[in-house]
């Protein structure tokens, strides 16, 4: 058996609005697992204020997203939400957590 292996899956999605709901599931997921991490990381400055940086612009294209979804602007939330997921995804590879 492989030291690594690599598992690939597709989700597929009627609507873009299920799609981002999914997606703030994962994001949620995402900033729980970080706060997890973080809570048993001892970080320098530099690197923790980096980390810091990026868990707010997280929470901010979370909340921004969540916005344009009641507005209906559901493309523009789908992006923002890529992005922050993009941005915990970073935060947890700096930690040494790789998903």
């Amino acid at each position: 058996m492989p030291h690594r292996q690599e598992i690939i899956y597709d989700l597929s999605f009627d609507t873009i609005v299920e799609e981002n709901e999914y997606l703030n599931q994962r994001a949620e997921h995402y900033f729980e697992l970080v706060e997890f991490a973080l809570s048993r990381s001892l970080l320098d400055i530099q690197t923790r204020n980096l980390v810091d940086d990026l868990i707010y612009q997280a929470v901010a294209g979370v909340d921004t997203a969540r916005d344009l979804e009641q507005r209906e602007r559901h493309e523009e939330a789908h992006t923002l939400l890529e992005e922050a997921i993009r941005r915990m995804l970073s935060v947890l590879k700096i930690l040494g957590i790789n998903v």
